[in-house]
């Protein structure tokens, strides 16, 4: 039955257009059943059907099913609805990562300036989700004077179990939104992307994924593009990033071996950089890379 509701609400959303469906279905909102309202809340959402805000804020406190909270805070979001600011924000220590979840990501799309603290704890919370959400919150809201501090404290912990490789790249995808840029994330991206910063399970130092490195080449990129100063963090990067080994060469210094994918990335910033168009490229199947400390060739 789940399977039905949702392939319903799916279907609604695509006909909505030819077909509008939000006011009927905002008939429902004082439905008894409580999977009803969920769904009602999500595809209210979705459609951004923002006259029905005031009717969702006005029954988000009478919700007590955690999905349903999530759902009502969900919709609020989408419609950017800054008069229920204060009430989405009392629900940041809620016990549920689902409702915390949806909390961090409505927030950063309101942004009113009395919930920013709350979205920078939350960029700290034990859920990998939660603080995925925070983050590119941060990165919505894009106020660096406000936010640049705790993305690169973000950047910093390196502990996998409290910030993961997804929160590093999406930090990285908030910084290179945030404004005025900051030269300290600068410098902190061109360690991100360089150097072995994520402590493995045997003590040994490894790099991060290469979906974090492209990350931090492109915040660079954009950085740079609004302020020539950190050109130069950008250069360091791709001199590092970009470099293509000729057959039987490899860093003997224990630097990057930059994959595949770091070197398209690399390409698509430089060009992105330069405000070009890029021609289609063929990927290779082959790169070499490290593994333990160890010199081998990789297949994708």
């Amino acid at each position: 039955r789940t399977l039905v509701r949702r392939e319903a609400e799916d279907s609604l959303v695509a006909i909505h257009p030819a077909c509008p469906v939000d006011e009927a279905a905002g008939k429902r909102l004082p439905e008894g059943r409580a999977y009803t309202r969920y769904h009602v809340y999500r595809l209210l959402g979705r459609l951004n059907s923002r006259q029905f805000a005031q009717p969702i804020a006005q029954r988000l406190p009478r919700e007590t099913k955690p999905v349903n909270i999530a759902a009502a805070v969900f919709a609020l979001g989408c419609f950017d609805a800054d008069f229920a600011a204060d009430a989405i924000n009392r629900l940041a220590s809620h016990k549920d990562t689902g409702v915390r979840t949806d909390v961090a990501r409505a927030l950063g799309a309101i942004a009113v300036p009395n919930t920013y603290p709350t979205i920078q704890r939350l960029a700290f919370d034990k859920e990998e989700d939660v603080r995925h959400a925070a983050i590119i919150g941060m990165g919505w809201i894009a106020d660096g004077k406000v936010f640049n501090p705790t993305l690169l404290k973000v950047l910093k912990t390196v502990n996998t179990d409290k910030m993961s490789g997804a929160n590093h790249a999406a930090a990285a995808w908030a910084i290179g939104r945030t404004r005025p840029p900051s030269p300290a994330l600068a410098k902190r991206l061109v360690v991100q992307a360089t150097v072995p910063v994520i402590p493995g399970e045997m003590g040994e130092m490894l790099f991060e994924p290469d979906y974090v490195l492209g990350s931090c080449t492109f915040a660079l990129a954009q950085m740079s593009r609004h302020d020539a100063r950190f050109l130069p963090q950008f250069e360091q990067v791709m001199k590092i990033h970009g470099k293509v080994y000729a057959k039987g060469d490899f860093p003997t210094d224990g630097s990057l071996m930059p994959s595949a994918e770091v070197l398209e990335v690399a390409r698509q910033a430089r060009a992105y950089l330069g405000g070009t168009t890029l021609d289609p490229a063929l990927r290779p199947t082959r790169w070499k890379s490290y593994q333990f400390g160890i010199f081998e060739a990789r297949r994708p």
